[in-house]
């Protein structure tokens, strides 16, 4: 009989019908199961979104278990006192109304999804002659009078049709992404977990430790001889010495990279507050070139500068804040994008 070879057309064509089968099979047997126990489903998917929320700002999942209302309580327990040990509210309605206007046309697109998630923006104009801005948990935003002055100064010939209000809004911004993203809490959450786990990774090794210092002991005792007794004095010493490197490590080494790790995190959270502080001033139609004139004038008021020695980088590694030179550059390579997207520096509607 003669041996019949299919063609490698009908080889590829039976391949894929059953490829397709084997798919309609699958999605019938996923769906027959979601049926069945749907509340399964929608449990494990809220558990999901609970601890491994989508970030209203950014975008992106983040691992997150501290609530809301632990930011919101932080930010009523510290704000006052904070706000009094820094000059104290400055007695000038003007400002202070300026400045809440500002903030409200801003937040409004920073607002976190679901009502359990908003947060009231409390703002406060501070009489200090500090060139600061700062947000606590829960939307509690203050800004120094010092640096509200320094903008107000500022001389934007070179910026054709930016206005004071654009170069504050970027502060706003910033100042307001910080508290919507939750930098704050998250740097609280990541501090926590660390801190936990060093403790049970400290209490882990000093058991193994004991335990090993045991069995040496136990060994000696069977033994019995003069020998053996001096074998495991010598086995003591050793993980005595290895006890004392467990505390080195644990309680120096471990919490010196700690801090470096925070630090460099906290330079991270400063720019991504940059970044989406730039798009919610574009979104409440400010002119975002008023980030780049910021990152100018804190260059000439001497707020860090970019540097190749050893000691300047050193110095950034122990830094809160990246230096000027740096968020300049980076600023710019968001005005670009947002300017590329729109075809404009600011929002023509609101």
């Amino acid at each position: 009989m003669e041996k019949v070879t299919p063609k490698s057309d009908q080889v590829l064509g039976w391949s894929e019908w059953l490829w397709e089968g084997a798919k309609t099979q699958a999605s019938n047997a996923a769906s027959a199961v979601y049926h069945l126990c749907p509340s399964l489903f929608d449990r494990i998917q809220s558990i999901f979104d609970f601890v491994y929320p989508k970030n209203a700002i950014t975008g992106y999942r983040e691992f997150w278990y501290l609530p809301t209302w632990v930011e919101k309580v932080l930010g009523e327990a510290l704000y006052p006192t904070t706000c009094a040990s820094q000059g104290g509210k400055l007695n000038d309605d003007k400002q202070q109304t300026r400045l809440s206007n500002m903030v409200e046309k801003t937040a409004k697109h920073a607002q976190r999804e679901g009502e359990d998630q908003q947060f009231e923006y409390e703002v406060t104009v501070l009489d200090s002659s500090v060139i600061n801005a700062w947000a606590m948990p829960g939307g509690k935003l203050a800004f120094h009078s010092g640096l509200i002055n320094k903008i107000d100064k500022m001389d934007l010939t070179e910026w054709e049709g930016l206005t004071k209000d654009d170069v504050l809004a970027a502060v706003v911004g910033h100042e307001v992404s910080h508290a919507a993203i939750g930098h704050t809490r998250k740097r609280l959450e990541k501090t926590l977990l660390i801190q936990l786990a060093l403790f049970v990774g400290k209490i882990a090794a000093n058991i193994f430790i004991s335990r090993k210092e045991q069995e040496a002991v136990e060994k000696g005792e069977e033994k019995g001889s003069h020998r053996a007794h001096i074998e495991t004095a010598d086995e003591l010493k050793k993980y005595e010495g290895l006890r004392r490197i467990v505390t080195v490590v644990f309680d120096y080494f471990a919490y010196y990279a700690t801090q470096l790790y925070m630090l460099a995190e906290s330079r991270g959270a400063e720019y991504e507050a940059d970044k989406y502080g730039i798009e919610l001033m574009y979104k409440a139609g400010y002119d975002v070139r008023g980030s780049l004139a910021l990152q100018k004038l804190f260059q000439e008021i001497g707020h860090s500068h970019q540097t190749d020695s050893w000691l300047g980088k050193a110095m950034e590694w122990i830094s809160t804040h990246p230096t000027s030179d740096k968020r300049l550059a980076e600023n710019k390579k968001t005005v670009q994008a947002l300017h590329e997207e729109h075809g404009n520096y600011k929002a023509v509607t609101v």
